[in-house]
C-alpha cells in the first residue's frame, strides 16, 4: 500500500469512528456532517460523505435494536 492510499484509509477509519460516536450524541445526520467538517475540513467531509452516512445509519440501527431489546426485557418479551 502506498503512502497516499494509507493516508486515505486512515482518514476513512477516523471519519467513520467519529461519525458513529457523534451520531449517538447529536442524533442528526446534518449535525454530524457539520461536526466532521469542523474536525477534518470540508474536503474530507465531502470525500467521505457516504462513510459518514453509513456510520450514522449503523449507529441509529444499533440504538434502535438496543432500545427494542430493552423494551422487550421490560415487558417480558424476547
Amino acid at each position: 500500500m502506498d503512502a497516499e492510499t494509507a493516508n486515505m484509509e486512515w482518514f476513512k477509519s477516523h471519519v467513520e469512528e467519529l461519525s458513529f460516536h457523534l451520531a449517538s450524541e447529536l442524533k442528526d445526520l446534518e449535525k454530524v456532517k457539520q461536526a466532521v467538517r469542523i474536525a477534518y475540513g470540508s474536503m474530507i467531509a465531502s470525500l467521505y460523505d457516504d462513510v459518514i452516512r453509513e456510520a450514522v445509519d449503523e449507529c441509529f440501527m444499533e440504538n434502535r435494536y438496543a432500545s427494542e431489546a430493552t423494551h422487550d426485557d421490560d415487558y417480558g418479551g424476547g
